[in-house]
């Protein structure tokens, strides 16, 4: 009884300092956002000013800021600008802030669900690493983590952590939902987070998750038809405005994080990230080998990880896959390093 009175007594102080974190950690970010947005240019203030006042633009280089409306979340910053007359450098910190806290709760169900019955500072700790540290920085297409600048990105990272609870809850309908979002928001996340969900459906052994998995997964992709077609120049895709080598070159410049492989990530440059994620692996093999029995949930994420060790391979030898390579290096190491430090 002294014991579970001490363990509610540090799990009030646990969470009642998490917050707080999450304060410091978007202060360190929101300080001095407005100079970094200065010097880096492609940001949701670029984006929103040249939307409104596109003749102010008309010899700007070509940075490709344009992109972000194809990402569903970044249309707070325009529908705030056009209808309330909030500027976008005014709502960019408490977005921010948002995108902290929405990821830092994502975590926490994520490492509660995993480990129910842990010590309350494993979920604390566990955000910690993923917001506040350089832990999960081994993703193999060289992405910044963590790294909150008012974007899409750790929006659509947290409604897929949501998504990867709700299917180990067995609520697929549920997950598919959150999956749809994180999809319009980023698309090739969101795919892959279904590939990660589709993985553990198939050691699912309830006949009605299956049929939950089927309804949503036809609701999926009915929205995500309707949004691409919506929002992408598919035109652009095919018309051949470029020269592949040309495009090619191009990217290379500007896009370091679509070419592990000739950039060196795999050989002189292989400290950098690549150690740190075959060591990443050969804990989690270690890990998932002392757990005995191992549970339904267990299965389900072994599965899913397998689904994204494959895709990185596959991504990574693909001969001209180059945006196959960026795709599955950035969203598929980055989404099993933060489901292993939730653990």
């Amino acid at each position: 009884m002294k014991s579970l009175s001490f363990h509610e007594s540090s799990a009030k102080w646990l969470y009642l300092f998490l917050p707080l974190f999450c304060l410091f950690v978007w202060w360190t970010y929101a300080d001095n956002i407005d100079l970094e947005i200065a010097w880096q240019g492609f940001s949701p203030v670029h984006w929103v000013y040249q939307i409104s006042n596109p003749v102010n633009f008309t010899r700007d280089f070509p940075s490709g800021v344009e992109n972000l409306k194809s990402s569903a979340f970044m249309h707070i910053y325009l529908l705030a600008y056009n209808y309330l007359g909030i500027k976008p450098e005014s709502l960019l910190p408490f977005i921010m802030g948002f995108e902290i806290l929405l990821l830092a709760g994502a975590v926490f169900v994520l490492s509660r669900k995993i480990f129910p019955n842990s010590h309350p500072a494993v979920p604390v700790l566990a955000v910690i690493l993923v917001i506040a540290s350089y832990a999960r920085y081994m993703n193999l297409a060289l992405w910044a983590q963590p790294y909150f600048v008012g974007k899409y990105n750790n929006v659509a990272d947290a409604l897929r952590i949501f998504a990867i609870v709700m299917a180990l809850k067995s609520r697929y309908l549920f997950a598919w939902a959150l999956l749809t979002c994180a999809f319009i928001i980023h698309p090739v996340m969101g795919l892959t987070a279904c590939l990660f969900v589709g993985a553990m459906l198939a050691v699912e052994p309830s006949k009605s998750a299956r049929s939950g998995w089927l309804v949503g997964g036809i609701l999926f992709s009915a929205v995500a038809f309707l949004w691409v077609f919506s929002t992408f120049e598919v035109s652009s895709f095919s018309g051949g405005s470029i020269p592949k080598e040309t495009w090619i070159k191009l990217t290379m410049l500007n896009s370091f994080h679509w070419y592990p492989v000739e950039f060196g990530i795999f050989t002189g440059r292989y400290q950098v990230v690549f150690l740190k994620f075959l060591s990443f692996w050969l804990l989690l093999l270690f890990y998932f080998r002392g757990l005995n029995p191992l549970r339904d949930m267990d299965r389900k994420l072994m599965a899913g990880m397998l689904s994204m060790m494959i895709l990185v391979i596959l991504g990574v030898s693909f001969p001209y896959g180059r945006f196959i390579r960026r795709s599955s290096s950035c969203t598929c190491t980055g989404q099993m390093s933060w489901l292993s430090l939730s653990g």
